[in-house]
């Protein structure tokens, strides 16, 4: 019996995961096959190292700067945090957004850590990383049209339609997302929607969710609406995210500049590759969605598969595969952290009670 039901607790991994991540080695091993392996790396080991290092620095610095925006949003909501926490939840939220699909995990994660350690209502936490994403959405787009006029005469037809259905694509996602969160009553019907999908599904009725489900709807609506009454706090996170996306182009383009300076890309090609990894690459998870979405847009350019291929290696070096491990560092440490204060904790309770024995 025992052996069954340790048998029944394991998660199962869904075929999903398994699919994706088959697709994630298929579409690297495919894009390094096309490169030439040979090639490649013979343009990394002549790469500019100190150019390499620069960009290094402007990653880690991108951290901050979006640890800076969260502090922002939530001491903007009345809630007070330090920013060292702010840093360390943001680490760790994009470390599971760059290993799950659609890089949209690691937000709630990040708002029940949240939770856990101070107490912050779940949908409130919510809101201040929603809004980080709306920012995210409006620059993003604002770059990719950016980038579109001034590429547009370089396009083929095919690959200009491509850009224009994609950019307004995201316009579109980007009013529903706000629309949504501005509206209370279809926010609220979409979440029971969702909650008695659920409930067919496992045949039973769920009211602990529909009770857990309306009160952080309430919880994230109220705290949208308080950092959008707040336009100093509004115009402060959204000149950090213009910050934080100038500074990814500007990531891209010494990338490419470090492999072959001769062969940098002009700024529209620079800004459509930051806009389509960011927003398309999500879709597979691992980063070499984006690997292949940057090599195809500097491929557009002129630029040889090879060379283009081997730039948006390094960009996902140099960002993604770094994080994850670093991500995973400060779990290990909180988790640690979190078993030490509990063990502290309980020190005194078993004093009292060996105390009470003895009495």
């Amino acid at each position: 019996m025992e052996g069954s039901g340790v048998r029944g607790s394991r998660k199962k991994i869904r075929p999903r995961t398994v699919a994706l991540v088959v697709i994630s080695v298929i579409l690297l091993l495919a894009m390094l096959w096309l490169a030439d392996p040979g090639r490649l790396v013979s343009i990394l080991s002549g790469a500019n190292l100190a150019i390499i290092g620069v960009v290094l620095l402007l990653y880690f610095g991108n951290l901050l700067t979006k640890a800076l925006r969260w502090f922002f949003l939530l001491n903007s909501s009345d809630h007070k945090t330090s920013f060292r926490t702010a840093l360390s939840f943001v680490i760790v939220g994009l470390s599971v957004n760059s290993v799950t699909p659609g890089r949209i995990a690691g937000e709630p994660v990040r708002a029940y850590m949240l939770r856990e350690k101070s107490g912050l209502h779940f949908g409130s936490g919510l809101a201040t990383v929603f809004t980080e994403k709306v920012m995210d959405l409006l620059v993003l787009a604002l770059f990719a049209i950016i980038g579109l006029a001034l590429i547009l005469t370089f396009l083929p037809f095919a690959g200009g339609l491509f850009l224009v259905v994609f950019i307004i694509l995201v316009v579109l996602l980007l009013g529903a997302v706000v629309y949504l969160a501005l509206h209370l009553s279809t926010l609220d019907r979409f979440a029971n929607w969702f909650v008695r999908t659920a409930s067919r599904v496992v045949r039973r009725p769920l009211p602990k969710w529909e009770k857990a489900v309306s009160s952080t709807i309430n919880d994230f609506s109220d705290g949208f609406r308080v950092i959008l009454r707040s336009k100093r706090t509004t115009l402060t996170t959204f000149s950090l995210t213009v910050v934080i996306w100038l500074n990814e182009a500007m990531r891209v383009f010494l990338v490419m500049y470090a492999l072959a300076p001769e062969s940098a890309p002009f700024v529209g090609f620079v800004l459509i590759a930051a806009s389509l990894a960011t927003l398309l690459g999500s879709f597979v998870p691992g980063g070499t969605f984006n690997v292949a979405l940057i090599a195809m847009v500097f491929s557009a350019s002129g630029i040889s598969i090879t060379l283009a291929t081997t730039a948006g290696l390094l960009m996902t070096l140099t960002s993604i595969w770094i994080l994850i491990p670093l991500g995973i560092v400060i779990v290990v440490r909180n988790l640690a952290n979190s078993k030490s204060a509990a063990e502290k904790k309980l020190v005194p309770v078993e004093m009292a009670k060996s105390s009470e024995i003895k009495d």
